[in-house]
This record gives C-alpha cells, structure tokens and sequence, in this order.
C-alpha cells in the first residue's frame, strides 16, 4: 500500500500533485489505505473475529468510499524499460474514457 499511493511519484494518485495541498491529501489517503489493511483486513485474516451487524455495515461503506477513490486515480507506471504488466497501466489509466471502473 505505501509503496504504490506514497513516495514523490506514487503508482496510484489520487490528486495532480501540483501543490502542498494535494501532496498532502494524497499522503493523507496513503495512510488511510495502508491504515485499513493493517486496522480492518489483517486481524480478520489471522484469527477468528466477530461483529455487530452495525459494525459490518460500517466497514462495508468504509471499504466502498476506499474503493469509489480508486475510481479517480491517475495510474503511474513504475520506472523501468518493460513489463508484461505494461498493457494494464497503458489501458486502465483513470484519464482514460474508456478504463474500466472498480465498481463495474
């Protein structure tokens, strides 16, 4: 999570980065992804927990406004000369009309 929305040119922004403020709000975000795996995923992953329905709807609006963000983002390709991974970033960039969205 923190390598892909963090650093000077993360894989996945979620702002233009032009600015302070943006730089900060995609900070913010890298936190708040890599804060739902570490706070939400991996106990649910590793031991047996149980929730109030409540809870459980909470979680899953909070994991769909993750997701519904995913939507926006601007796809960076890592720097490298070539992958079998680069049809994915020339295809699925967030700029481009016909990317297919996370909630399709």
């Amino acid at each position: 999570m923190r390598r892909v929305f963090g650093g000077e040119k993360p894989v996945l922004a979620l702002t233009s980065l032009q600015n302070d403020g943006d730089k900060r709000v995609q900070e913010g975000f890298n936190h708040l992804y890599a804060g739902s795996m570490q706070a939400l995923r991996n106990p649910r992953a590793h031991e047996v927990t149980y929730h109030l329905p409540e809870i459980a709807i909470e979680l899953i609006t909070w994991v769909h406004y993750l997701l519904r963000m995913l939507d926006q983002v601007t796809i960076t390709p890592p720097a490298h000369k070539s992958s079998p991974h680069d049809h994915y970033y020339k295809h699925n960039n967030a700029e481009d009309p016909t990317a297919p969205s996370w909630r399709s």
